[in-house]
């Protein structure tokens, strides 16, 4: 019993900061957004950590998380809310496609991490760029149902995407290093700690 609460509390504590982390990287790519014209979600970042160390349910969380950060975001309003132009069905469809394009991801990322054991530093990487390949793959889909006058139009959609879907791939690639590197530093510590206390255990 004693094992179960202290994973409880690892756990709480680490999705704690996790989610607190992704608020501030999500105002920094929103600001990046505004300022520079390029859409990045670093939001994604803490969801990849959080699959990893914690996973499934630890990545699905941070993601559902992230897309309610989406969800509050006025472009997201402004352009995926907008009644008039995509029908009533748009408002509801944009609520189930924020919660669920980065929940899932992140799922999805915990759930092949744990194929991964042998090679963590391979299932960090692939883990970490799973999460914009299935945030982008839930979102086409949704925009096939309930955005089907940005879907077909011109190539709208389109555009939006590769190019979006592009800077995410290359985001977090280039992170992927740095995820690597708090993953195994984080390990590191939190098996020290379990070691020391089982230590004082056996000692008492």
């Amino acid at each position: 019993m004693a094992k179960e609460k202290v994973f409880n509390t690892k756990f709480i504590a680490g999705i704690g900061i996790l989610s607190a982390i992704e608020v501030v990287l999500y105002i920094v790519g929103t600001v990046i957004t505004n300022f520079a014209g390029v859409t990045i979600n670093l939001g994604l970042i803490p969801i990849a950590v959080g699959a990893i160390l914690f996973g499934p349910v630890g990545g699905a969380f941070l993601g559902v998380v992230n897309g309610v950060l989406v969800l509050l975001t006025p472009s997201t309003w402004t352009i995926f809310m907008d009644t008039e132009i995509l029908g009533d069905w748009c408002i509801f469809g944009t609520i189930l496609n924020c919660l669920t394009k980065t929940g899932l991801g992140g799922f999805i990322a915990g759930l092949v991490n744990k194929l991964f054991k042998k090679v963590e530093i391979a299932g960090s990487v692939v883990s970490s760029l799973l999460i914009p390949v299935v945030n982008t793959a839930v979102f086409i889909c949704f925009a096939a149902i309930f955005y089907q006058v940005y879907f077909y139009s011109e190539g709208y959609i389109y555009g939006i995407l590769s190019f979006n879907f592009l800077i995410e791939i290359i985001a977090m690639a280039v992170l992927c290093p740095a995820i690597v590197t708090v993953v195994k530093t984080t390990k590191r510590k939190s098996n020290s700690v379990q070691n020391f206390e089982e230590g004082q255990n056996e000692k008492d």
